[in-house]
């Protein structure tokens, strides 16, 4: 009778084991669905006929608050370093060249990639049109450095710029590596105490600590979606009660895997750019200063600008984040003759307007309309 029993409660144990570990799965395990080239072009996601005041009163119904959109790299307002360097070297001039080049640079990135893998403000003007003023949209400019520190201190922008939005039901939008900058969030929200350690660690000044996380606290009240937009599995996502996450990949294939480097000039499998932007693909600083942060960074973030460990995930041909749901969608923008330029490797399409018309329904349908 005992050993009757005792087997009895090993089955009930192993039971709960598997409906347990098959929840956990279920809700934080990354999902991948499909969205085929027949269905962006079928007149039910054709986005020129898109009511987007309908897609509007959805998100208020929502109770969102704010929209923000945060671009990727090299788009921003210090892609290469140059006025963190001239910071350095000429220190008095630090007001000047903080303020009025970095305005400079962003205008002039503006100028000529309009809305090619670029947030402008005519995604601003398309966002408050949509839902007629009642939802704030914020463009969130970072310097758009391809290393650890560019992307830390964006994080750091990030979490001051949401300090100021009307609500606390925000929408996160971010584009190729803005997905790092969300990651960050996320790890610093489920961790203040290493947000703390590494803020230390990076030398910040004892108020600038304070501050940050002080701000941090603030928004641990916020209820966060966040969707990106080709953004490289790059940095580990750590769950976070009050995060919804969603990831939209332009995608062309039988699987989920990225593809071959013969396909890159014609765009065939997709965004290549999200396929290669992993751990060791990084450019070094320009200076010594933030190489050494960099390599203080790397112990939790992983390499930086490392040539084998780059190697390794190139042939992996992964597309996955570790946590969220998952869109590979077929954008259409492959081509029979070389277009890798005119579509930045398939990595610009997102935030071309038409095509975030579409991203603002496809969100709604996954995030909002149940």
């Amino acid at each position: 009778m005992f050993f009757f029993l005792f087997i009895i409660a090993c089955l009930f144990v192993l039971f709960i084991f598997y409906t347990f570990r098959k929840k956990q799965n279920l809700q934080h395990g990354p999902k991948v669905e499909f969205v085929h080239k027949e269905q962006v072009l079928s007149e039910d996601f054709n986005p020129e006929k898109q009511d987007l005041t309908l897609t509007g009163e959805v998100l208020l119904n929502s109770n969102i608050s704010d929209i923000f959109l945060v671009h990727g790299t090299f788009v921003g307002d210090d892609p290469f370093d140059i006025v963190s360097l001239l910071t350095q070297v000429l220190p008095k001039k630090y007001h000047f060249i903080e303020t009025k080049l970095k305005s400079y640079l962003k205008k002039s990135q503006d100028f000529f990639a309009k809305d090619l893998g670029n947030f402008s403000k005519e995604h601003s003007h398309l966002i408050l049109s949509m839902c007629t003023g009642r939802i704030k949209p914020h463009l969130v400019y970072w310097s758009s450095g391809n290393h650890h520190l560019a992307r830390f201190k964006g994080a750091l922008s990030l979490i001051e710029k949401l300090t100021h939005a009307d609500g606390k039901n925000i929408l996160l939008i971010g584009h190729s590596h803005a997905g790092q900058i969300f990651a960050l969030l996320s790890r610093f929200l489920s961790d203040p105490s290493e947000f703390k350690y590494l803020l230390q660690r990076l030398e910040y000044e004892a108020e600038q600590i304070e501050f940050y996380l002080k701000a941090l606290k603030e928004i641990k009240d916020y209820k966060l979606d966040i969707v990106t937009l080709g953004s490289p599995a790059r940095y580990k996502w750590y769950q976070y009660s009050k995060i919804r996450l969603l990831h939209i990949i332009n995608h062309r294939g039988q699987d989920y895997r990225g593809g071959d480097f013969a396909g890159a000039v014609f765009t065939r499998s997709g965004d290549y750019v999200q396929q290669w932007g992993i751990e060791g693909s990084d450019i070094r600083a320009a200076s010594k200063v933030e190489q050494d942060k960099n390599i203080i960074l790397s112990e939790f973030l992983g390499e930086s600008s490392h040539l084998q460990k780059l190697k390794e995930g190139l042939r992996a041909k992964n597309r996955l984040h570790n946590l969220g749901d998952h869109l590979l969608v077929d954008f259409g923008d492959d081509a029979l003759y070389p277009n890798f330029f005119r579509t930045i490797l398939g990595h610009g399409c997102y935030t071309k307007i038409k095509h975030f018309k579409l991203i603002l329904n496809l969100v709604i349908q996954k995030l909002y309309s149940n």
